[in-house]
């Protein structure tokens, strides 16, 4: 499978392929060329990228030709650098991330898919005095009204975590000075950092919130998977990117992950898969209090199943850079049509 939509930037002339579905077709004198690449993701705790775990623990990369280093990288503002002084060389991102440091002269290119959708959850202390959405004429609009005068702690608080509170705050009547975000590291530092009284409240992924809830420190008030608001349903919030040298190196590249990611979602969609799943996501979330036992885990992964892709739309991404424009996540008038294509003029 390969993205739809977008014209590219390919040599002018009726009929040529954009560079992007070159890369994404690969080249059979290619085709069984071992590709060896670090790849890099955000925290440990998230289960946005379960495609890419279930895709490593399965051989499926192995199967197409990718032998992965996989690292996890907590602070999201280090990727766009360790992609670009060769640290890593394949990065799953944020798009509004990758679409900022395009703007800044790293020459990224997004090559496939992730997630739709944003995984993110507002976790207070457990005997918090804020609503939960889901009481009976609860809105969430109640919920983040109620973070005035309250600390909460986020990784990411300058990008796309952080901008999406704010917009949601502001649509709940608050400014920006009526509460405090804090920057925090993924995973168990939120936690700690609402079980020590540091923070009355974090944001982050379900499988950290669910930890938080299950470890009796923490009480899910507000999820916003998948889409709540309605608006967020179609974001393409995750993608793997890489430097355009590095798809010109390996032409394939593209191609191949698709492939494996395919597989991936294959199986994570499959309800009997689930036991698997469950067993896959806990390996990568036990250095979290509550993960011993962990109940609401399987749920969760069964209602984020359908959200998981291997590829991305060129108009769903589009529109989803608009989206970063509108809350201030992204500055730069970056198109899909750049992301996914190389420069005009450019040879493979």
């Amino acid at each position: 499978m390969v993205p739809t939509g977008g014209t590219g930037h390919g040599s002018p002339g009726a009929g040529t392929e954009p560079e992007w579905l070159r890369w994404c077709r690969g080249g059979s004198a290619d085709r069984h060329r071992r590709i060896p690449i670090k790849l890099a993701h955000q925290s440990a705790g998230s289960l946005t990228f379960l495609a890419v775990r279930v895709a490593h623990d399965r051989g499926f990369f192995r199967e197409e030709g990718i032998e992965p280093e996989v690292v996890t990288i907590g602070d999201p503002g280090v990727i766009g650098a360790a992609l670009e002084n060769g640290s890593v060389d394949v990065a799953v991102d944020d798009t509004s991330v990758i679409a900022s440091n395009l703007s800044r002269g790293i020459d990224l290119r997004i090559f496939g898919g992730m997630r739709v959708g944003v995984d993110l959850q507002l976790v207070t202390g457990r005997d918090s005095d804020v609503p939960e959405m889901g009481d009976p004429g609860v809105t969430w609009h109640d919920v983040m009204a109620a973070m005035r005068g309250k600390t909460i702690a986020m990784p990411g608080v300058a990008v796309s975590g952080g901008r999406i509170f704010r917009a949601l705050a502001a649509e709940a009547g608050l400014a920006e000075t009526d509460y405090t975000l804090v920057e925090t590291a993924a995973g168990a530092p939120l936690i700690s950092a609402v079980d020590s009284g540091r923070a009355d409240a974090f944001m982050h992924a379900s499988a950290t919130s669910l930890a938080a809830e299950n470890a009796g420190i923490g009480r899910i008030v507000l999820d916003l998977t998948p889409d709540v608001p309605e608006y967020f349903a179609d974001l393409a919030y995750i993608a793997p990117a890489a430097l355009r040298s590095t798809l010109e190196t390996y032409p394939d590249l593209a191609a191949k992950w698709q492939r494996a990611l395919q597989k991936a979602v294959d199986v994570i969609r499959d309800p009997a898969n689930l036991p698997y799943l469950t067993d896959v996501s806990l390996r990568t979330v036990e250095t979290m209090p509550g993960t011993t036992d962990f109940p609401q885990l399987r749920a969760t992964i069964e209602r984020l199943a359908p959200s998981y892709t291997a590829t991305i739309d060129a108009a769903g991404l589009d529109t989803t850079l608009d989206f970063w424009r509108k809350i201030g996540t992204l500055t730069a008038d970056v198109t899909a049509d750049q992301l996914l294509a190389l420069p005009a003029g450019s040879s493979s």
